[in-house]
């Protein structure tokens, strides 16, 4: 009852285990799906905003630098060409408005973006002055004009390294991110089909705990019928002896146990529950030239795998006299090798059996 009770919690144990474990998985490969997804979703958005604003960017430092306002801005001062004065004009209110889309785009950094911001405004102070003052000659207008961009353009610098060096780490951060994730979410279906085969496993282990349940128990009957077939031989065979004045006997060759039947301790008008007399101890029931033909007997039928029968003296235990037969075969058994035998008292029987051996092989002591 209490193996009953145990299989049937270690089955629902495994079974509530397996279905926690698989749901658990479930729900993380989705939570993980929906994390992965949301965080893509969030990281590729600023890596794109990021890129666009590195496109306005660049398009604002290539229309404000030396190869767009600047440069015409210079060349009208010097050579006082309208064209120039025009292009400079159409750029500077170009570089304005990509400025203002690139500024809000760009965290922190607000020395730097303060000191471009002071650029522009200084350029279009200078800008205005070259509208509205006629050139004359060159170098006329250069005093008027001048501006100091150097903490601009090295401000410029420094937005242009924070732009490429975000770009770069987002991209290799949304790359590790993703990396992790799908380790997480195999790792998740991993864990999924393991509770799958568990619960598989489970059911296959209890299946075939039953059929071993049921073989058990058709063993466990057979077993008692077999031994109830037994407790009915050796209740025959005790009639048996009882009856015939005989009694079994079983030597294993191999441990050298003897075992006796109840007949044979009543010849020996011994007691069932003493143990078979062996060496010195038998002394008191067989002379000295019994012993010597016992073992050679034995010695010969274990030889050579055969048997004997022979007759012999035997005192008792209360002092009479008997005259036994004795007689052994040799027998194989599961791979143990044993000698059966039997006692038989015949001291009262008329025609005596000879005292040699009954096997003609024997020619000359074994």
């Amino acid at each position: 009852m209490t193996q009953f009770l145990y299989d049937s919690l270690a089955k629902r144990i495994v079974f509530w285990v397996s279905l926690i474990l698989g749901l658990t998985a479930t729900m993380a490969a989705i939570g993980l799906l929906l994390i992965r997804v949301h965080y893509m979703h969030e990281t590729d958005t600023q890596l794109e905003n990021m890129v666009e604003t590195r496109r306005t960017y660049a398009e604002f430092r290539t229309t404000f630098g030396y190869g767009g306002f600047i440069h015409n801005f210079k060349n009208y001062v010097l050579r006082g060409s309208p064209a120039y004065l025009r292009r400079a004009n159409e750029q500077m209110h170009l570089a304005k408005e990509l400025w203002a889309k690139t500024e809000d785009r760009i965290p922190g950094f607000f020395a730097e973006k303060a000191d471009i911001t002071t650029m522009l405004r200084n350029y279009t102070a200078a800008l205005t002055t070259a509208n509205t003052v006629p050139w004359k000659r060159t170098g006329a207008l250069d005093p008027l004009v001048k501006v100091d961009d150097l903490p601009a353009l090295r401000a410029m610098k420094a937005l242009s390294t924070y732009i490429a060096s975000y770009i770069r780490k987002t991209s290799l951060a949304r790359h590790s991110t993703e990396n992790i994730l799908g380790l997480c979410l195999e790792f998740a279906a991993f864990t999924l089909l393991i509770s799958l085969f568990i619960n598989y496993l489970n059911r296959s282990i209890r299946r075939e705990r039953a059929e071993i349940m049921e073989r058990e128990q058709e063993a466990q009957h057979r077993v008692i019928r077999l031994r109830a077939r037994k407790d009915l031989l050796e209740l025959q065979q005790a009639q048996a002896e009882k009856l015939g004045g005989f009694g079994t006997w079983v030597l294993n060759l191999d441990t050298w146990e003897v075992q006796w039947s109840d007949g044979v301790f009543a010849l020996h008008g011994r007691s069932v529950n003493a143990k078979v007399p062996t060496g010195p101890a038998s002394a008191k029931y067989y002379s000295a030239e019994t012993r010597k033909q016992m073992a050679r007997y034995i010695r010969y039928a274990a030889r050579e795998k055969t048997g004997f029968t022979f007759n012999f003296d035997l005192t008792r235990e209360d002092g009479q006299k008997r005259r036994i037969a004795s007689s052994g075969q040799f027998a194989n058994h599961m791979g143990h090798r044993y000698l059966v035998g039997v006692f038989r008292d015949i001291t009262n029987t008329e025609n005596v059996a000879p005292a040699q051996p009954a096997f003609e092989v024997w020619t000359a002591a074994p």
